[in-house]
């Protein structure tokens, strides 16, 4: 049984000096993702664009959230002096905005992320194809996001090469 524990320990050990021999040859590039998803002209350009298409429903959506506070407060104001039934007819007036600005509201919420996760996913695409381009000309084997790494010595940081292959690919 030792002798099966011991030839075990030198097969790592086979392996493990032998995967040393690959790695050595590797060269690898690390990048910053965040970096890239936020000072790149292609994700500021979404940006601007999902504000430009989404400002005029935003605004509506405040306009009428304005309006529901300003009938709720005249509700307030008023209600001592209203009629039971002018009271429950204000009340479900109130209610009845309440609950489309929420649908609304929800709504909205629900069309800007599908936004975003169609947009994230275009961005990504992109990226890998970027990535693949600069590995390819930098001859480099691997390249990882730099929140992986446990240690970077700064000397494989390909951060600003991509951001510079990013904004040039996505002026074309």
């Amino acid at each position: 049984m030792k002798s099966f524990k011991l030839q075990n320990i030198w097969v790592a050990l086979a392996l493990v000096l032998a995967s040393g021999h690959v790695f050595a040859e590797l060269k690898i590039g690390l990048v910053d993702k965040q970096v890239l998803g936020s000072e790149s002209q292609y994700v500021k350009s979404v940006w601007e664009r999902m504000n430009k298409d989404f400002t005029s429903r935003k605004d509506a959506l405040i306009a009428k959230d304005r309006d529901l506070k300003a009938k709720y407060e005249a509700l307030e104001r008023d209600k001592d002096a209203l009629s039971e039934a002018d009271l429950k007819k204000r009340e479900r007036e109130i209610t009845k905005l309440q609950q489309t600005l929420q649908s609304d509201s929800d709504t909205f919420q629900n069309d800007v992320a599908q936004r975003q996760e169609k947009e994230r996913a275009a961005f990504e695409k992109f990226l890998s194809e970027v990535l693949t381009d600069l590995a390819k000309e930098e001859k480099l084997d691997l390249i990882i996001d730099q929140q992986v790494a446990l240690y970077n010595a700064g000397k494989a940081d390909y951060t600003h090469k991509a951001l510079q292959a990013l904004d040039k690919a996505y002026k074309k």
